[in-house]
């Protein structure tokens, strides 16, 4: 790998290819070359490791210079290739016209003109022997002049060191212009550049899962001159109010949103809040749930649904919260009919609810001490309907035929009746506790094949100068307090999408649900970037880059209540927070339904390509990594890892890029997404100068002081292969102790967090972008996906699509596909796999590029490896596809964006597209999506979409 791999920007432009000239639109225009600038002059990085940081920046171009890939408008009904086993793709030409129906995926190809047909309650398809022909490529258009001229926007924010975003490359002036000394820059940050969708309803209810008392303030009561009597009535009833805030804390928000100001004051000085500070053993000791389950998920308005949670002994009461943060139950008191009992060293608690209204949704279990609460660690789906909505969910099964009638038998006397004693019922199973399944590699998986050697060092993160006498080498490593990740499905303790990819599986981005019969998408809000100058005048960050996926979070009320959100966003019901870091160095915050700032942004300083992380646990933390460290000035950025309080938006804590010790000491940046391990409080990333880190953080919480620090001991494990060093671009997956991740050669390893210690290895051909993905499939079954892009291959590379068995490192099945190279853009998978769930639960989906068709989705069979469908996209795409399911998961819509700015929603069953948007400027980043609204980034704005 070159040193300069993280140091430098720019890529250089390459001449059309044959054909690309032979269309020209009239309504196109050239976008900016790109020229790769280091202190030696022009040069090139290697294909395959570029576009870490290069993402969304403009650079000068003389008009007549070759554009690298020209934006192709949407062909057509019909015109699209037919590589795919189900029916020819249907686009529509106009895309306000109806979008084409989702075909059924059949092993033949059905009539395109035949009417819609129902689809079936299981997905079954016939085997297929051999991959789809390909289609002719389609010719590219010839570049037009000049880019059109959008409409004015101002960016969200920006310093003193800022250069006004230019909308085009062409447009390079003098930055002196346009600096602005600090004294404006908060009145520029206030400004909102957002449209408010008509309609919106902000009357959802607050998530408030902590559930304190309501802000709302009634008219301060008015002392009355008749005399003591009145004042007596005041006291009493204060003093009654104050009772029913900490003994009826059901209706303790109904209470207080009657009571003065002067009561409430009076109040919170006799009775002062309860500190929730679930680090400080003092106030909050180690708790924990091992199990969380209920007898009847699917039941009828007024039935009674029992709950069961399994705990630590020291656990002293329990609450059950629905998804608005309202307490529907409770042990060992407040409950009719809950019970704990001693079980084995833990405490096995049972509630029974019943739910007297529809429901459908989250019960979230909240354990605490009899003077603290923990933030709530774990969650049943559960839906309450009506008869009408059963006879739906489940179908009257169809009667038997009328038997013939048969000549009624002569009666016999009947013998007296013997009693049936009563039988005794069955007791409900107690849940499986989640085990974490060992990994026992295979002969040819084990590190010893490969002549790997891996080093662990320890230090505490603080010194400016990393070597052995600051972080020594640790010889026989063992972790003080062990890592495992837990279940995936409880990683995070509030809802939203909080990391890549969602969680440590590394499976979809995307959280919540949406109801059948969605046809479109629609642009609810957009706002500017700004912009960062690079290492040279022409050359400008801005928008999002690679992977650069949105975070979106829904707060607990009280964590949301203590941090410096604007306060007319502070106090909204139902607030979501999405969370954009963008190559100008900003980390910006909105409110996903309508666009507007939450608060003012982060300034991180230097370009962020890479998706961050909100801590899991419910703590005001963010974890962000930067990627480029050379800007306009002559002094090189001190990047790395940084973490930022959420509650002042201070930094708390840098881990730096470079290291002396790492194979690649000038390598800085950190261009993949960390994951929080709760219980052992380690923050888990990979670096571009080829470490995997542990972070043992050290957090301390306090609700009540509205504080949090964290001290961090780095522990990092250093590899090589052949005495090659290599970089980690993928994100590392967790499963319990386990890291998994593929380096810059083409070499995916399995890592035990606990040890430092190499498992087992794999060879995947080639450089692997693309973060791998996992799944638990039952008792000692994970399963990893992974594809690699062609670099190393040379001219007749392929394209490789793999699973694995996570556990023993044995190659299950790998498919192919023909890429063709590009001098500028690799081809392969950038994006990372969509592992499939209900009605798409025996497909795992890869998003390739340099293909044929540019771009391709490739739907492939869990258990085979064959190929059931395959979606052409026209363009390359670095964008991991996202999925959203109703609720019943029998229906599956896919996003996914391409280099085009296109936006596409699929059927995700077969594949078909049904609608599609187009947005201003190129797409690398991926999307997050909660509920119906899609988070995505582009090179020059950040967007909210609905599906609807």
């Amino acid at each position: 790998m070159r040193e300069d791999r993280y140091v430098s920007s720019g890529i250089p432009a390459r001449p059309l290819r044959q054909g690309e000239m032979d269309k020209k639109p009239a309504t196109y225009s050239a976008a900016p070359s790109r020229t790769l600038h280091s202190e030696e002059g022009p040069v090139r990085h290697r294909r395959a490791q570029r576009h870490v940081y290069e993402d969304g920046y403009y650079e000068e171009q003389a008009a007549d210079a070759p554009y690298r890939r020209p934006v192709q408008s949407m062909p057509a009904r019909g015109e699209l290739a037919q590589a795919t086993r189900v029916a020819p793709v249907a686009r529509p030409a106009d895309k306000t016209q109806a979008p084409a129906a989702p075909v059924r995926r059949p092993a033949r190809r059905p009539d395109p003109d035949a009417e819609p047909v129902q689809r079936p309650a299981t997905n079954r398809r016939p085997a297929q022997s051999e991959p789809p022909a390909r289609p002719a490529r389609r010719r590219m258009p010839e570049p037009r002049a000049s880019l059109e001229e959008p409409e004015d926007e101002a960016p969200l924010a920006r310093s003193s060191r800022y250069v006004r975003p230019s909308r085009y490359a062409r447009d390079v002036h003098d930055p002196d212009d346009y600096r602005e000394d600090d004294s404006d820059r908060d009145d520029y940050a206030q400004a909102d550049y957002d449209t408010f969708e008509e309609g919106y309803d902000e009357d959802e209810e607050d998530d408030g899962a902590y559930s304190r008392a309501s802000r709302r303030r009634a008219p301060k009561a008015k002392r009355s001159h008749k005399g003591l009597v009145a004042l007596l009535i005041l006291a009493l009833l204060g003093g009654a109010l104050a009772g029913g805030y900490y003994l009826l804390p059901v209706q303790r928000d109904a209470l207080l949103a009657s009571v003065s100001d002067g009561v409430q004051s009076l109040v919170a000085k006799v009775l002062p809040a309860v500190a929730i500070a679930t680090q400080a053993p003092s106030e909050a000791p180690d708790m924990f749930i091992t199990g969380f389950s209920v007898d009847n998920p699917l039941l009828l308005v007024g039935q009674q649904a029992t709950f069961t949670l399994k705990t630590s002994a020291n656990v002293q009461r329990i609450r059950l919260q629905n998804a608005e943060g309202v307490d529907i139950g409770s042990a060992p008191d407040g409950t009719p009919g809950a019970s704990v009992v001693i079980d084995g060293g833990e405490l096995s608690w049972t509630v029974p609810v019943a739910f007297l209204q529809a429901y459908n949704g989250p019960v979230y279990a909240g354990i605490g001490t009899m003077e603290a609460w923990a933030p709530p660690s774990a969650a049943q789906q559960v839906q309450a309907v009506t008869q009408e909505t059963m006879d739906i969910l489940r179908p009257t099964p169809t009667p038997e035929p009328t038997p013939s009638p048969v000549p009624t038998p002569i009666p016999t006397p009947t013998p007296s009746p013997v009693p049936t004693p009563t039988p005794t019922p069955a007791p409900t199973p107690t849940p499986k506790p989640y085990k974490v399944a060992m990994a026992a590699p295979i002969e040819s998986a084990l590190p010893a094949k490969f002549r790997a050697t891996t080093w662990v060092y320890q230090g505490d993160g603080t010194v400016e100068g990393t070597d052995k006498k600051k972080y020594p080498e640790q010889k026989e490593f063992a972790r003080a307090t062990p890592i495992s990740m837990g279940d995936p499905a409880y990683y995070g303790a509030q809802d939203g999408v909080l990391t890549f990819r969602s969680g440590p599986m590394r499976q979809n981005a995307a959280f919540g649900s949406v109801p059948g019969g969605h046809t479109a998408l629609e642009t609810v809000w957009s706002l500017s970037t700004g912009m960062l100058e690079g290492a040279t005048k022409a050359l400008y960050y801005t928008g999002m880059g690679f992977t650069g996926q949105p975070l979106i979070v829904k707060w607990h009320k009280e964590i949301r209540e203590m941090m410096n959100i604007r306060p007319e966003k502070r106090d909204a019901v139902g607030l979501k927070e999405g969370i954009f870091a963008a190559m100008d160095g900003m980390i910006y915050f909105v409110d996903i339904e309508d666009g507007k700032q939450t608060r003012d942004p982060i300034d991180a300083g230097y370009p962020i390509s890479a998706t961050p992380a909100v801590d899991p646990r419910g703590y005001p933390l963010l974890y962000v990594g930067q990627s480029v460290s050379k800007l306009n000035t002559k002094e090189v950025g001190d990047i790395g890892m940084r973490i930022f309080s959420l509650i002042d938006q201070k930094q708390l804590f840098r881990e730096r890029g470079l290291n002396k010790l790492s194979g690649l000491p000038t390598a800085d940046a950190v261009i993949t997404s960390p994951l929080v391990e709760a219980k052992s409080d380690t923050l888990i990333y990979g670096g571009g100068n080829g470490l995997l880190y542990t972070l043992a953080l050290n957090t301390q919480f306090s609700l009540q002081d509205k504080s949090i620090s964290v001290s961090p001991l780095t522990t990092f494990y250093k590899f090589n292969f052949k005495k090659k060093d290599v970089s980690i671009e993928g994100s590392p997956a967790v499963y319990g102790n386990y890291a998994y991740f593929v380096d810059g050669t083409g070499f995916l390893q399995c890592v035990d967090l606990n040890t430092m210690q190499c498992v087992w290895i794999a060879n995947v051909s080639d450089n692997t972008d693309a973060t791998v993905a996992l799944e638990i499939e039952g008792d000692n079954v994970v399963a990893l996906y992974t594809a690699c892009t062609i670099a190393k291959q040379g001219k007749n590379g392929k394209i490789y699509m793999r699973r694995f068995n996570a556990l023993t490192g044995e190659l299950q099945w790998e498919q192919t596909y023909a890429g063709i190279q590009d001098e500028e853009d690799p081809a392969g998978a950038m994006g990372s796999p969509l592992v499939g769930e209900g009605i798409i639960g025996d497909l795992v989906i890869f998003p390739l590029q340099g293909t044929e068709d540019l771009g391709n989705l490739v739907a492939l069979n869990k258990a085979t490896g064959q190929i059931e469908w395959n979606q052409p996209l026209d363009a390359y795409t670095y964008t991991s596809p996202t999925a959203v399911y109703t609720p019943d998961k029998q229906t599956c819509y896919i996003v996914q964006a391409d280099l085009n700015g296109t936006v596409h929603l699929l059927d995700g069953y077969t594949g078909a597209q049904i609608h599609s948007i187009k947005l201003d400027g190129q797409i690398r980043s991926s999307l997050a999506v909660y509920n119906d609204m899609v988070l995505v980034g582009a090179d020059r704005k950040i967007y909210g979409l609905r599906i609807r």
